[in-house]
Formats: structure tokens, sequence, C-alpha cells
């Protein structure tokens, strides 16, 4: 099953920046996903994986259909980054 990191952004935004950085810091591979850029099927895609969150980033893992939201970069310390990293080779599941 693939495996993947999904950082939802918008163009302008600092945090977003921030969230990036430090997921490229801790060597974690992601998709950037830019919801100005979407229409409705990406900003519902957007409120189904994050339930509803009103803010960016959103940092979301992904395993085939399951998803789990961690949050925004304020989210991201070491033992998150480090979890991620388990997940994404396979250590841990969602």
């Amino acid at each position: 099953m693939s495996r993947s990191v999904i950082v939802y952004t918008l163009p302008t935004c600092t945090w977003c920046d921030v969230a990036k950085r430090m997921l490229e810091n801790a060597g974690i591979a992601y998709e950037a996903v830019d919801l100005k850029t979407g229409g409705t099927a990406l900003r519902d895609e957007f409120n189904r994986r994050t339930d509803n969150a009103k803010t960016v980033p959103q940092v979301v893992l992904v395993a085939g259909e399951e998803t789990r939201c961690i949050g925004g970069s304020d989210s991201l310390d070491a033992e998150t980054l480090h979890q991620i990293r388990q997940f994404l080779s396979g250590e841990v599941d969602l």
C-alpha cells in the first residue's frame, strides 16, 4: 500500500512555508496541494481529510483510502516528525 504525506497550503501562507521547511529538514517527502488552484472537489477532499479544518497548513498522512490529519506547523514537533518517518517506512500504521 502506498503511503504519502500531503500538505494543504495557500500561496501566501507563511505557516505553510514553515511546515514544508520542517518536513524538508526532517528528510520527509511530501506533496504540497495549493487549495487556491482546486475547485469544489479539492475543497471537499480537504474537508473530508482534515475534519473541516479552517486553517492551513494541514499535514495529512495517506495510506490507500485511509487518512490521518496531523494538523498544522505547530503540530510538527520532533516526536511527530519521527512518527511520520516511521509511518512512511511502514513501521507503524495510521
